[in-house]
């Protein structure tokens, strides 16, 4: 039971690692619409130290937001601003000096969409960590393959 919950668990994980990196690779020739900032919220965290005599906490800021864009007359809401990983910047001051977020928050912008599902949407073409999320798939697809022999050893 534990090796179908886990290899069920490295599956989604491997389906949703390479969707993120499927569409930000074809989000480089979707068509593009006007779109409208609707919501635009800074987030803070910290990532405390593990070790804090030998390092310092982390800070890090990143930005939530929320758009409407028109397609064939249809309204449509998005809050992705790249596939990926969300963008994470050291300061809410960092973030103040992106020329791309600053433009969106100024005036409308391009929002990119597929064709195919126009739900689906980014406001940067591409996908933010595709080599990280291309080495966890092979990480997560080895060390399941790695259970599966396992198992099979184990229960012979």
């Amino acid at each position: 039971m534990f090796l179908i919950i886990t290899l069920t668990v490295a599956l989604a994980l491997i389906l949703y690692l390479a969707s993120q990196v499927y569409l930000g690779s074809r989000s480089q020739w979707w068509p593009s619409t006007q779109g409208k900032l609707l919501a635009f919220k800074i987030n803070q965290f910290t990532r405390r130290a593990k070790f804090p005599s030998l390092q310092k906490d982390e800070h890090y800021a990143y930005v939530s937001l929320k758009y409407e864009y028109f397609v064939d007359g249809k309204k449509f809401l998005g809050k992705r601003l790249i596939f990926g990983n969300n963008l994470y910047y050291s300061s809410p001051e960092e973030i103040a000096l992106d020329p791309f977020l600053n433009r969106i928050k100024d005036r409308d912008f391009e929002v990119f969409y597929w064709p195919q599902m126009p739900s689906i949407s980014t406001l940067k073409k591409g996908s933010n960590n595709k080599k990280e999320h291309i080495y966890s798939i092979y990480f997560i697809a080895l060390v399941a393959g790695g259970l599966i022999l396992l198992s099979s050893v184990i229960y012979k």
